[in-house]
């Protein structure tokens, strides 16, 4: 059964589609693991480079502090 937003307005699935390849992708970041499995972000630079964080861009020390925390926690009966 197909009765979804988008297969009923073919021309939003196309603008979203569009979006995401193009302008988000132009300021967003990739993430995923390393060869030693640590998490690393990946941004793709208007220049057609690669810049690589080890640590998550834009947090600051205090968010980072608080992901570390919240990780600890047993909160994954949450989900």
């Amino acid at each position: 059964m197909r009765d979804g937003l988008y297969d009923r307005q073919p021309s939003l699935a196309q603008l979203t589609s569009a979006t995401f390849d193009g302008p988000v992708k132009a300021i967003s970041y990739r993430p995923a693991l390393s060869a030693e499995g640590n998490m690393v972000w990946t941004e793709q630079r208007a220049d057609g480079s690669q810049l690589i964080y080890q640590k998550e861009p834009g947090a600051t020390w205090f968010q980072q502090i608080s992901i570390v925390v919240i990780g600890l926690l047993p909160v994954e009966w949450l989900l």
